[in-house]
């Protein structure tokens, strides 16, 4: 790991973050940028006596502030050069108001509307999230109404008609409601082909609001890279007047997929972080006694649905393979629900693993931290994933990570010191052996720098100011 010092004060000037990115920048591609954190350089003692305290004071605070600002930091450090973010420095808010339409909530969403909620009364900027339906069938989220810090409103009146087990959602009350509320910013987040996002971008051009599409998306996880679909899909993004991903590879995918140039919004992924923190070895010991785990079984957990495409099926026969090679005293524990659930359950019996192999099925939030807490490691041995949200919860709570690289945030999370990565979801096996052969000193270690990676990412609260920040940016023309 290198600290480079990559703010300077030995001189009279407040140096640009142009400057000072373009040194961190030369150090990452050297030696990677996983490897760098920048620091400041040695201080004041040639010319802090010679010069106004005003100026001292700029340029050790000021632009060191200024280039740490989080999104700048991204795009200054290389991960983004060559678009057209539409980030700056910390400063006054011009917008007032913002809405953002998804389809329903969820555990992790409302936790990130209610951190945006405060941040925006912090700022002066009323908040509201339009919510196309309560439920969608398969989706088993039980949310308290107490869960709801946000002024949620939900559109009642609609028809939500279901194929291929997707939702199709269609309020057409969202006009109203976006005229009634007159917001300079309306982000659609969930399905491009959801006809309440249609609805809602005609609206939002009518009373002159600027739009964005929250996307996930990348080109791993496509379902229609061609064809007919794919030409309605490019149609429609267009259509936007700017993008929100958490990451270059999902920004890569939609400006390709646009085809423009386009401001692109960073807004990573976050969950509940302190939630799902472990604080200590006690907090394993409890978890592991509560759900009857062993003290000395290696359990390794995967949060899921139960379906083809998060490839539990050759995890499952990667792992009982593995285990009775080297894995003897290891548990598997797939947690979620789906399609697949009653043919792994037959699976685990005709194995004869039932003691070592675990479908616990869908469980709530509560439940499904007492698992990664009782937990080694985290696996998603998926075969597409737009940016899914476990590993992150993963790890918050130290566990060192077993991920495929179709994952779309694998490289915001993955490096060899944090886990280990699956090249190939349809061959697990490589990665589970790699991690059973890992001591248990090392595995903790990377569960502790999984754990840093994160609380450096996505903390919630950091990326729902850089966001408002960002979305003013578009308001007042700037970006």
């Amino acid at each position: 790991l290198l600290i480079p010092g990559a703010v300077t004060h030995s001189n009279v000037m407040i140096e640009h973050p142009e400057t000072i990115a373009d040194r961190i920048e030369r150090w990452a591609r050297v030696v990677g940028r996983e490897n760098v954190i920048f620091g400041n350089d040695c201080g004041f003692q040639s010319t802090a006596g010679k010069i106004p305290v005003r100026v001292a004071w700029g340029s050790a605070v000021g632009s060191t502030l200024w280039t740490m600002h989080p999104q700048e930091r991204v795009r200054q450090g290389g991960l983004w050069r060559g678009l057209r973010t539409v980030v700056s420095p910390s400063r006054r808010i011009e917008m007032k108001r913002l809405v953002f339409l998804t389809n329903i909530p969820t555990p992790y969403r409302c936790a990130f509307y209610n951190e945006l909620t405060k941040e925006s009364a912090r700022k002066g900027v009323g908040l509201t999230v339009l919510y196309c339906a309560r439920r969608e069938p398969n989706r088993h989220w039980q949310i308290s109404p107490s869960a709801f810090l946000h002024d949620a409103v939900f559109l009642d009146r609609g028809f939500h008609p279901t194929f291929g087990g997707a939702s199709f959602h269609l309020n057409w009350e969202v006009g109203s409601l976006l005229r009634r509320l007159q917001p300079e910013i309306v982000v659609c987040a969930g399905s491009w082909n959801m006809p309440t996002n249609w609805f809602a971008l005609r609206a939002a051009r009518a009373i002159g609001a600027r739009t964005v599409f929250w996307s996930e998306g990348h080109a791993d996880a496509v379902r229609n890279p061609i064809g007919p679909v794919a030409w309605m899909r490019r149609g429609f993004l267009r259509a936007y007047d700017a993008y929100a991903v958490p990451n270059r590879r999902s920004a890569d995918w939609i400006l390709g997929e646009a085809r423009q140039e386009k401001p692109v919004v960073l807004l990573p992924n976050t969950v509940d972080g302190e939630f799902y923190r472990r604080h200590g070895a006690r907090e394993r010991q409890l978890a592991r006694k509560r759900l009857g785990i062993p003290a000395s079984t290696r359990l390794l957990v995967q949060v899921s649905a139960l379906e083809p495409w998060k490839g539990v099926r050759e995890l499952l026969t990667a792992f009982v393979s593995l285990r009775s090679e080297l894995a003897t005293g290891a548990m598997l524990v797939l947690v979620g629900d789906g399609s697949l659930r009653g043919n792994l359950e037959r699976g685990v019996d005709a194995a004869g693993c039932a003691d070592c192999v675990k479908v616990v099925g869908h469980v709530d939030q509560e439940l499904v931290r007492e698992w990664l807490m009782a937990a080694d490691a985290f696996v998603l041995n998926t075969f597409r994933d737009p940016n899914p949200l476990a590993p992150i919860e993963a790890s918050f709570a130290k566990l060192p990570l077993v991920l495929s690289a179709r994952a779309g945030n694998h490289d915001e999370l993955l490096t060899p010191s944090t886990g280990f990565s699956i090249a190939d979801p349809s061959y697990p096996g490589g990665a589970l052996e790699r991690f059973f052969k890992t001591e248990w000193s090392q595995l903790s270690t990377m569960g502790e720098a999984a754990y840093e990676n994160a609380a450096r990412t996505f903390v919630i609260n950091g990326v729902c100011a850089a966001l408002l920040e960002q979305l003013d940016t578009l308001v007042s023309g700037r970006g």
